[in-house]
């Protein structure tokens, strides 16, 4: 029986960018841009899961209102992916921000919490996605409910406290 001699790799195989950039492609089937943006989904769903539980829990919001911000969230984010194919995303941002200018919170929170050795790309998108998410359902919450800016930042920070004590229960 004779042995099967090992192969020699060239020494630039390890290397070699394009080639290894495959493999991680074939290893994962998806790209890095589609990974970043299974991310940003993650944080939206994140966001919105802890704000709802806030305003149910925290506010004593129905149900049923809750959904009603759900669906005012939806439309926000509709007129903003309009503008944003139209004019681009640096407009986009501009005109949600003249929008919810006199009721947005001071601080947003993002939930990166445990996340600090993440590749800095990645934790830009989570920032990115968590500060547009909870601009949407400041405007949502203003136009439903009528929260004013101490409301709002009450509903955040119920929020924020939502997410570490799910994140400490773990």
């Amino acid at each position: 029986m004779s042995r099967k001699r090992k192969q020699a790799y060239p020494s630039f195989y390890g290397r070699n960018a394009a080639r290894n950039a495959e493999r991680r492609y074939m290893k994962e089937k998806i790209t890095r841009s589609e990974k970043m943006d299974q991310k940003r989904m993650e944080t939206v769903e994140i966001i919105s899961k802890h704000i709802q539980l806030a305003l149910l829990e925290n506010f004593g919001v129905p149900e049923e209102k809750i959904r009603e911000c759900a669906e005012e969230v939806n439309i926000t984010a509709q007129w903003y992916m309009g503008i944003k194919e139209i004019q681009g995303e640096g407009r986009a941002k501009i005109l949600l921000e003249e929008k919810i200018r006199d009721f947005l919170p001071d601080s947003i929170w993002v939930p990166i919490e445990g996340m600090e050795r993440k590749r800095t790309e990645e934790l830009a998108a989570i920032r990115e996605a968590t500060e547009t998410a909870t601009r949407f359902w400041c405007a949502a919450i203003y136009k439903t409910l009528g929260y004013g800016k101490e409301e709002l930042t009450a509903v955040i920070a119920m929020a924020k406290e939502n997410y570490r004590q799910g994140a400490a229960g773990k």
